[in-house]
């Protein structure tokens, strides 16, 4: 499961997990430290290929492009979530102002501050780099096939 900040992936996982009764993994909880703090990157690239080898699995999060480029061969299915610009802002701000009195379900790291503010600076990012150019859009549907292109987190 990916696609941009704010688009539902958190939900669909947990409603999907729960009718599948496939294990959900979320990488935050593996990315992040309880306070917030991201986890060293190599710390991270060990750990997370536990995730990936088990039998059944729904995996909610990016985590870092290594890490993607290596779960995406791993899965059976991919779902990615594409919605408008304004979808993400309005569901990035609700979270935002619900995780001011209350972490919002499956993420604890939401309230570290930075995590809080980061997440419509990676909205914007991510709808200017793959949704809004169209000729980047089918990329996703491709990256099953492709080889990986990076490195470090």
């Amino acid at each position: 499961m990916f696609g941009n900040a704010g688009d539902g992936k958190s939900t669909l996982a947990r409603r999907l997990s729960d009718v599948t009764r496939l294990p959900l993994l979320t990488v935050d909880m593996i990315k992040f430290k309880a306070d917030g703090e991201p986890v060293p990157d190599d710390e991270y690239l060990k750990i997370h290929p536990d995730l990936i080898h088990r039998d059944k699995w729904i995996i909610d999060g990016f985590g870092c492009v290594p890490s993607v480029w290596e779960r995406f061969p791993a899965a059976d299915t991919l779902i990615y979530a594409d919605l408008p610009l304004l979808i993400h802002y309005r569901w990035v701000t609700k979270r935002f102002i619900k995780g001011l009195f209350a972490s919002p379900e499956g993420w604890s790291v939401c309230t570290a501050p930075s995590a809080r503010t980061e997440h419509p600076r990676v909205a914007l990012r991510v709808h200017l780099s793959v949704t809004a150019a169209r000729p980047l859009r089918p990329r996703p549907r491709d990256m099953r096939a492709s080889a990986p292109f990076a490195r470090a987190c």
